[in-house]
């Protein structure tokens, strides 16, 4: 009886060293796979911030832009202005001549040249 005692706690004993050796071995697993995770989200992390810089140079371009369309407008705006002030001395000086009769059209012919 006293040698199934000592065949079961060696066994027992066995058992239990291969329960440990099995636990220990399952958390190298792990460590492996957290350690296959850290260098993935690395890798992911590092391609965000590639992307954070490709959107702020693509800001500034941007910005860039905004202000040449501000300049371009003031531009536009000045020329509006000149063609507006043009248009209405062309109208006026049109509405003159038309209304001047015939003699008065040679002579203002006539001064032009003088």
């Amino acid at each position: 009886m006293k040698k199934l005692t000592k065949i079961t706690s060696y066994v027992a004993l066995v058992l239990v060293i291969f329960a440990i050796y099995q636990r220990l071995n399952q958390n190298s697993d792990l460590k492996e796979q957290i350690n296959e995770l850290e260098r993935a989200n690395d890798s992911l992390q590092a391609q965000v911030d590639s992307t954070h810089i490709k959107i702020d140079g693509l800001n500034v371009v941007a910005e860039g832009y905004k202000l040449q369309i501000e300049e371009d407008k003031v531009k536009l705006a000045d020329l509006q202005a000149k063609a507006d002030y043009y248009k209405r001395k062309y109208n006026e000086e049109h509405t003159r001549i038309t209304e001047l009769s015939g003699d008065d059209l040679v002579n203002e012919f006539t001064n032009a040249f003088d």
